[in-house]
């Protein structure tokens, strides 16, 4: 009798404990990936993206979401992203005692624009910048290129989740209003 009594208390605080847990999860604003939908819905139901370095990262993280459907044609879509402009650029940070550079930071800028119903969004800020920083040796010369080249992998993958937050934050009324009034 004690040892059921042990059990159903013990029970009760696993119990307890997870809702807690998934509580205080949810009160900090953690989704699953891809449950997201519900919180940022998209103002526009069909999209094309138009070829670009971005848009296969950019298809991939939008073909998560229920809410939106990604089309093969700009004829079919109700919008159209396009990214006008991707530019990476490295600059020296610091220079050691031999005048060699130990330090990088590398630039990701991405300009990109919408379409609405074949008309251009007034985006209030349509640049993206992502900034990295990473030390240089010279002793390590391909361990260090491969590091580069990771970042900038990384800094691609941060550049589409913002445009995919900046497209969240648009709402229907702000599309609608680019369209030209009929008479």
């Amino acid at each position: 009798m004690l040892s059921s009594f042990n059990f159903n208390c013990t029970l009760i605080r696993y119990v307890v404990s997870a809702i807690v847990t998934l509580c205080t999860l949810n009160g900090c604003g953690f989704y699953l990936r891809g449950s997201h939908n519900a919180a940022y819905p998209l103002a526009f139901k069909r999209l094309f993206i138009a070829s670009s370095e971005l848009s296969s990262l950019l298809q991939e993280r939008l073909s998560l979401r229920h809410d939106l459907d990604i089309v093969a044609h700009p004829e079919q879509a109700e919008a159209v992203l396009r990214i006008d402009k991707a530019i990476f650029d490295r600059q020296t940070l610091a220079v050691g005692r031999s005048g060699q550079v130990s330090e990088y930071q590398l630039i990701y800028r991405v300009h990109f624009s919408l379409l609405y119903q074949g008309q251009a969004v007034n985006l209030s800020n349509n640049e993206i910048t992502v900034v990295r920083e990473y030390s240089f040796d010279t002793n390590k010369i391909l361990g260090k290129e491969e590091e580069a080249s990771l970042l900038q992998k990384e800094m691609q993958q941060d550049a589409a989740q913002q445009i995919i937050y900046r497209l969240s934050a648009l709402k229907k009324e702000q599309l609608l209003s680019s369209l030209p009034t009929q008479p």
